[in-house]
């Protein structure tokens, strides 16, 4: 298999998880009207996994998982700013406008195997899950200075001065880091933002395990309510 290929089996194994043990059980209580695992690769494209509908609002859900990082529980995510393809600079998916994604689930999972080859569904142990709106997020992140043009500035900066690992910032929690393409041949520039920040901008907090999940308490520092999701 090639690494596209044992990416995309991990994902799908992650995603029929998800369906069984959090989507399903928030369909039996009410908080989703229905929901919908895509399948069509052009939507996938637009940054939709899964369509959720509740009473007031559809959510397109676009999936991010920690899936080469199992059972380490990094204290961080990492958002997707630029990536290199066939060596030309392609926009990466949180700068990306042209997608249709209205809510990142980040997930950080632990599982029985860190074989992305051969991992399957049941072989998920628990796996923490943060439900943000994308609007709510990039509004925050303009609040402190983080705007759309800064991003593409410091991106623009990284590459020109062939700048790799992490970058540090002024901002509290959020950094920038540059993958290696001896790492990742796309050579990715990514935005890092701490858990610490991230739980301040949530709409729900998951721990999701074979006997469903739980919500973990959250407290918003940042209180803009988007939907009524989750």
């Amino acid at each position: 298999m090639s690494q596209r290929e044992i990416d995309m089996h991990a994902e799908q194994a992650l995603a029929k998880f998800l369906d069984d043990h959090l989507y399903r059980e928030l369909l039996k209580e009410e908080k989703f009207a229905s929901f919908q695992r895509v399948t069509s690769i052009a939507q996938q494209k637009q940054g939709i996994d899964v369509i959720a509908k509740t009473g007031a609002s559809v959510a397109y859900i676009d999936e991010k998982a920690q899936l080469h990082y199992i059972n380490k529980t990094l204290p961080t995510f990492a958002f997707e700013l630029e990536f290199l393809l066939d060596g030309r600079a392609m926009e990466g998916w949180f700068l990306n406008d042209d997608l249709k994604t209205t809510h990142y689930l980040l997930l950080w999972p632990n599982a029985r195997t860190t074989d992305l080859s051969r991992i399957s569904s049941e072989d998920f142990t628990q796996v923490e899950g943060m439900m943000i709106s994308k609007v709510k997020m990039k509004r925050y992140l303009n609040t402190i200075g983080i705007t759309t043009p800064f991003l593409k500035e410091i991106t623009r900066i990284l590459r020109q001065r062939k700048l790799t690992g992490p970058q540090k910032t002024a901002f509290d929690g959020i950094k920038f880091f540059v993958s290696p393409s001896t790492a990742y041949s796309e050579n990715p520039v990514n935005m890092v933002i701490s858990k610490r920040v991230l739980i301040t901008l949530t709409d729900a907090h998951y721990v999701v395990s074979q006997d469903g999940f739980r919500r973990i308490p959250i407290s918003h520092q940042y209180s803009e309510v988007i939907t009524d999701l989750c």
